[in-house]
């Protein structure tokens, strides 16, 4: 995260003229950085890019250019015509960590894109390529190099030479195939080694200002009530369930996790505003950034700022399109407080801002109001605020409150943590883990529900 690689790419594409034309594939939001005026293939490398934007493609008036740009949720509708059409030499796979579930359209169509014998280069981009475990890497290595990394399933007489046999652990129970682990890892970090250019932020930049991490512990007594109570009641009926032996039918377990998440989201929102405020009054430039996970929580920020008189830019949620995104950012980069006495903030989900919003590093203050279940979430995040083009030191701030469901969010992010470091060589995920404060070598559902079941209920007033 926050190494530079759109430029990295372009500047390789502008060196290597015999890779044109070239095909973009990425997530809208990540859009400003190969199209349009602003963007840095026509700033800095005089590369002509243009936005391929319909889902029904006219090849009778497909302009030319040295590349094209296409989202990922049209690239099921071009893919069966850009080979005939535009012959690309080079694909790019941008932000690829979103193919990583190859049931989607999207990934099963740059798969057949990525496949094709005249294209020369294929490139798949992304900083976080493990974002859950081991065989989140199948669909990427697949596109980087199509079928030189076995087939994704195992079947009868090849169940060695799949890919999650091999090295995702796969064994088969009565449900099916599972596959959360690793297996076979010095195996897979040499293979890797061949293919995998991996380099944190912190490698690759000395200059980089330092970054640091700090937790806010926050007591119950200092969150909202009301939301509490209603955390403590989900929290109390999920213990008293598996005290009775009561079954959980698929994807409720989850679901119940994430409602008592969402609730102490909620409840954290006043305390939020405060910290907010706090971190506000001692940015050098008065600007600071904040994410939460859930909606309702970022619009209630986003408001009380506002009636605090605070310059608020958002809040940007799934909702929010993505060319406004990028004008947001820009415009609360570009924003100057000459009295500096006012203060702006930009506020958003995690999951709408965590890619792509480079202009957030004109902040150095960040607050992450709610942990999620994902490493890469949170570095991603982290990386917003700490890359190419800041300019001071950075904090980033994660507000937690002990003895909660954010203390089994510790527990499943260092697990992750650590099949990303095992398969990828990458700290940084684990360091931010350790940081946060988890501890438990294992991962899986009934675990953390185990876990929740040994919290002490009686001292945390939830039964």
């Amino acid at each position: 995260v926050g190494i530079g690689k759109t430029i990295q790419a372009l500047h390789y594409l502008y060196e290597n003229t015999l890779l044109r034309p070239f095909v973009v594939v990425g997530p809208l939001i990540a859009l400003g950085s190969w199209c349009g005026e602003d963007a840095d293939a026509a700033k800095y490398f005089n590369l002509d890019v243009v936005h391929l934007k319909s889902r029904s493609p006219n090849f009778d008036k497909l302009p030319s250019a040295d590349g094209y740009y296409l989202t990922y949720n049209v690239l099921p509708a071009w893919e069966p015509w850009i080979a005939g059409f535009i012959k690309p030499a080079c694909v790019i796979l941008d932000e690829a960590q979103a193919l990583r579930n190859p049931r989607r359209k999207d990934a099963q169509a740059a798969e057949r894109l990525c496949k094709d014998e005249n294209i020369d280069k294929r490139i798949v981009m992304t900083a976080t390529p493990v974002t859950n475990a081991v065989r989140d890497l199948w669909m990427l290595l697949q596109c980087a190099q199509p079928d030189m990394w076995g087939p994704r399933v195992p079947w009868a007489g090849y169940h060695r030479n799949s890919f999650r046999s091999r090295w995702a652990s796969a064994a088969r129970d009565e449900y099916g195939w599972k596959d959360y682990g690793e297996s076979n890892v010095e195996e897979l970090r040499y293979r890797l080694s061949r293919v995998l250019l991996r380099r944190s932020r912190f490698e690759v930049r000395d200059e980089l200002p330092a970054f640091n991490r700090r937790i806010i512990k926050v007591s119950k007594e200092s969150l909202n009530a009301a939301a509490y109570n209603r955390y403590a009641e989900a929290a109390g009926s999920t213990v008293t369930q598996m005290k009775t032996g009561a079954a959980f039918k698929p994807g409720a377990h989850l679901s119940r996790l994430n409602g008592m998440a969402k609730h102490l989201s909620w409840a954290k929102r006043e305390v939020a505003v405060r910290e907010t405020l706090d971190l506000v009054d001692s940015a050098w430039n008065k600007k600071v950034v904040v994410f939460c996970w859930y909606k309702r929580t970022a619009d209630y920020i986003a408001k009380q700022l506002i009636k605090k008189g605070v310059h608020v830019f958002g809040p940007v949620t799934g909702q929010t399109p993505g060319e406004k995104r990028l004008k947001l950012a820009a415009q609360f980069r570009d924003l100057t407080d000459d009295a500096g006495d006012i203060g702006s903030v930009f506020v958003g989900t995690l999951g709408a801002t965590g890619m792509a919003l480079n202009p957030l590093s004109c902040a150095a203050y960040g607050l992450c109001v709610d942990l999620y279940w994902v490493p890469s979430t949170l570095l991603q995040a982290e990386g917003r605020l700490h890359r190419e083009g800041q300019q001071s030191d950075v904090l980033f701030n994660y507000l937690v409150v002990n003895d909660s469901i954010d203390t089994l969010m510790y527990d499943h992010l260092l697990t992750k943590a650590k099949a990303i470091e095992k398969c990828v060589s990458d700290p940084s995920a684990l360091t931010m883990c350790e940081q946060l404060g988890g501890t438990s070598p294992e991962e899986n559902t009934s675990k953390l529900l185990a876990e929740l079941s040994e919290l002490d209920f009686t001292d945390l007033e939830l039964l």
